[in-house]
């Protein structure tokens, strides 16, 4: 199986997460799409520092969008409602970019509660260079 024929979740800092967080993401996007799914941690390079929590998803061609988009949606409204829990002071909004093959954003929402709906930031996103898909 190449990278070009799999959904793959990246996240943007390697440190939000751990492997073990995906997993039953991993198993909702495969069983929605129909398509393997993985996830990929890139090495760190820089000192980056987002307001963010940042997620993305790279699809195949002629995989849908909103497929793929839902069960992330789900998974980061969880993860907001858990942190407010732990952590009563606002938590980090959730950022998800879903990428096609050519590292373009073909969707891109930010998640600033459990219960709103995502803010559609999808042009604004569009502006920013193709991102290299993770081998």
């Amino acid at each position: 199986m190449t990278a070009e024929n799999e959904i793959i979740i990246e996240p943007g800092n390697p440190f939000d997460f751990d492997a073990e967080d995906f997993g039953p993401l991993l198993a909702e996007i495969q069983a929605a799409t129909g398509v393997p799914t993985r996830a990929a941690f890139r090495k760190e390079e820089a000192y980056g520092v987002s307001l963010y929590e940042v997620i993305f998803v790279w699809i195949p061609q002629g995989v849908a969008v909103a497929k793929a988009l839902q069960p992330i949606i789900k998974f980061a409204r969880k993860r907001f409602r858990r942190e407010k829990e732990q952590h009563p002071e606002s938590p980090r909004p959730r950022s998800i970019t879903i990428l096609g093959p050519d590292g373009r954003p073909l969707k891109s929402v930010v998640i600033r509660s459990s219960d709103e709906e995502p803010e559609d930031r999808t042009e604004k996103e569009r502006a920013d260079p193709p991102r290299e898909r993770p081998r």
